[in-house]
């Protein structure tokens, strides 16, 4: 994408340093705690998260994103981002610093504060309007929203709602020479001290446009809106609007010279009051940015960084004065949609538009597999020795266990032959007796069966040969699976199907016209969820129960479940993700995103991986972890301490230290994210003498 092979970055990314193994100097004793609190949901992918950055800010060195879920990430380099609790879920949209307080409003009402960025606090300002905006001076701080509402402080803490003298809604306020509030319909208000507001000048130099942010930028003010804005105020007063395209304009930024207005998939630069804006957008621009929704934007003296949808970060850089603008794509994350996961064997294989196919061993670390094909693939399945994925016009990928040699030269220099696992990797197209849409998928040791489309159904021995079976149905058949001897396929319209044998099918009554849009066999019965909540339970796969109460509370659609650790886990539209003991009470359990997730997937060691649009890929540690952090090994040089631990990935510990083993305190609080389960820390001593130390496992937590 934007990310050229020999981009000259202003830093090197960071490298993790390795411990040298030494000889254990103290006694370390181990004590675990078992715990596990609600799901903690963790990025797989986008790395290092999806959701969305809708401000990007500099508090105290610290760079500081926001964005939808109540998501607070820091970061001291832009490589390493650090999730910080916010204690909400609800979407985070402005930043502001008031002297050493950072102070973030959102949805609902929402205002957070804190002077450490360790933890927030949150204020209830009894509202439930929207806060799209917040901006400081040296002493008030103004937060603006929804129906013209307004709200100043002088601390972050306590707040006054004041007269905007508005009712359209304000979406970005400024300070500079005073505070400036603007928003929809080019609405623009003003206040020497956030407390007494007027109607400002610029509604009608604007265009009535909507505004979405105003930035102060070397004493100039810019706002930039709706289909292209963008203007400039000075002593002079506003610049004629302009029009950058017919796409909305959400963030500018600038340097002294330079400026960058971005947008609903748009990015332009300017060079010099004089210059002309120009898109950044193409591919023949050396150093393009690739097209995509950006919310932020911000010029940290150094270089431009811009946020964007599901959490894409790009910095905007020349390499000398008189080198084009580079733009380098901080990751490569796949944001391709994502219709279906499974795990088979060791691996799990999730698939999606664009022939998009990825597979991983442990749930966290993704690999981006040639599929050969462009087509939509909805729905992927197998055993485990066998993995098919369907998809647009009759689709049919397959990728058997098998082994590759692979000849390779070792550091003595002898040619050396490995067998290599090819399970999920080489996939091979296999003509299929129809051009519908297919997408359920369920095997057994013995037969593979695909549906889809127009009551499609089909089915093949090992992944070849395919053969179609007479179907009663005419709707879309959306999966398959098989339990109890009986083979259950549902799908559109409240279809149900049953079979003995995967030839001979049969209508069943679901008491219902909703979708059925997934079944699975668990815990040794049949659950089915779907459209408007529908979740039906059966045993056998001819009489079915409705469940679905509530279900409307929480999303439109429950579009798959699991069951690990004794519990059903439902994931559904807008990120809802639904827990219940017997299937017939849920509760919502929420998650770290708003994207819809589609399918979800488990391993033995009770791990949840769901999958969804724009790539996302959650995963929760759902059975908690037996065994402890170990300390595998400790040195001591100089003034440091320096420690290897190894346990299991998402595997979350504190470390503690005792003089004389009765009184224990904390030294650290982590959480073991390399997928090889190992994790070194350094710390200057403590100064005490004889020093012991344990670790004890803790909850893990997004």
């Amino acid at each position: 994408m934007a990310q050229p092979s020999n981009c000259a970055c202003p830093r090197a990314p960071l490298r993790r340093t390795l411990l040298r193994r030494a000889a254990v100097a103290f006694l370390i004793i181990l004590f675990v705690v078992p715990s596990m609190a609600t799901l903690p949901w963790r990025w797989s992918n986008p790395t290092p998260h999806g959701n969305h950055i809708y401000d990007l800010a500099i508090h105290n060195g610290v760079y500081v994103q926001v964005g939808d879920r109540g998501r607070i990430y820091t970061s001291e380099d832009l490589d390493t981002w650090k999730s910080v609790s916010s204690g909400t879920t609800q979407t985070l949209r402005s930043i502001a610093s008031l002297g050493n307080r950072i102070v973030i409003s959102g949805a609902e009402g929402t205002i957070l504060w804190s002077d450490d960025l360790g933890a927030f606090n949150q204020v209830n300002l009894g509202t439930t309007a929207w806060l799209e905006g917040v901006a400081a001076s040296s002493n008030v701080v103004v937060a603006v929203g929804d129906n013209g509402t307004i709200f100043s402080s002088t601390d972050g803490i306590t707040w006054t709602q004041r007269a905007s003298g508005t009712t359209a809604s304000l979406t970005t306020v400024v300070h500079q020479n005073g505070f400036v509030a603007a928003g929809l319909g080019g609405v623009v208000v003003q206040s020497p001290d956030g407390i007494t507001w007027t109607a400002g000048t610029g509604t009608a130099a604007l265009g009535g446009k909507d505004v979405y942010k105003l930035e102060s930028i070397n004493n100039t003010l810019w706002a930039v809106g709706s289909s292209g804005l963008v203007a400039s105020y000075s002593v002079r007063g506003w610049s004629a609007a302009a029009a950058l395209g017919t796409n909305d304009l959400f963030a500018i930024a600038g340097s002294t010279n330079e400026w960058v207005a971005v947008g609903d998939n748009a990015l332009y630069v300017k060079q010099g009051l004089a210059g002309n804006w120009t898109p950044q957008t193409s591919s023949t621009t050396s150093g393009y940015a690739p097209p995509w929704p950006y919310y932020s934007a911000l010029w940290d003296g150094r270089l431009f960084a811009v946020g964007g949808k599901t959490g894409l970060l790009l910095e905007g850089f020349r390499t000398n004065t008189t080198s084009a603008l580079q733009w380098y794509l901080t990751d490569s994350s796949p944001r391709n949609w994502l219709w279906s996961i499974t795990r088979q064997g060791d691996l799990y294989a999730a698939v999606g538009n664009n022939g998009r196919i990825l597979t991983s061993a442990d749930g966290a670390s993704w690999n981006q597999e040639s599929s050969g094909v462009t087509s939509v693939l909805l729905g992927v399945g197998g055993r485990t020795n066998l993995i098919v994925a369907v998809g647009h016009g009759g689709t049919i990928l397959t990728s058997p266990e098998a082994y590759e040699q692979v000849v390779t030269t070792n550091a003595q220099n002898q040619r050396v032959t490995n067998q290599v696992s090819v399970f999920g990797i080489r996939w091979t197209q296999q003509p299929a007796p129809t051009t519908k849409d297919l997408q359920g998928v369920g095997a057994t040791e013995a037969l593979v069966i695909v549906t889809g489309a127009d009551g499609t159904i089909l089915r093949s021995v090992n992944g070849t040969g395919w053969t179609a079976s007479p179907s009663p149905a005419s709707a879309f058949l959306s999966s398959v699976a098989f339990g109890n001897g009986t083979w259950v396929s549902t799908g559109d319209r409240g279809m149900i199907l049953t079979s003995p044998d995967g030839v001979q099918w049969t209508t069943r009554a679901s008491g219902t016209t909703n979708w059925i849009y997934q079944t699975r066999y668990l815990n040794g019965g049949f659950i089915a969820v779907g459209e408007n909540g529908t979740v039906l339970t059966s045993q056998n796969g001819i009489q079915w129960a409705p469940q679905n109460l509530g279900f409307r509370r929480f999303a439109n659609w429950i579009n798959d479940v699991a069951f690990v650790n004794g519990k059903y886990y439902a994931v559904s539209s807008r990120g809802a993700a639904l827990e219940s003991v017997d299937s017939v009470t849920w509760v919502n359990l929420g998650s770290i995103t708003s994207q819809s997730l589609y399918s979800a997937a488990i391993n033995g060691s009770g791990q949840l991986v769901v999958a969804g649009t724009d790539g996302a890929i959650l995963r929760a540690q759902v059975t908690p972890f037996n065994s402890p952090v170990r300390i595998s090994d400790y040195s001591r040089s100089g003034s440091n301490s320096a420690f290897l631990f190894s346990g299991n990935l998402d595997q979350a510990f504190k470390l503690q230290t005792s003089a004389d083993l009765l009184n224990w305190s904390d030294i650290m609080t982590a959480e073991i994210t390399d997928s090889e389960g190992t994790l070194v820390h350094v710390q200057p001593d403590s100064g005490m003498g004889r020093q012991f130390f344990r670790t004890v496992t803790t909850a893990s937590g997004p």
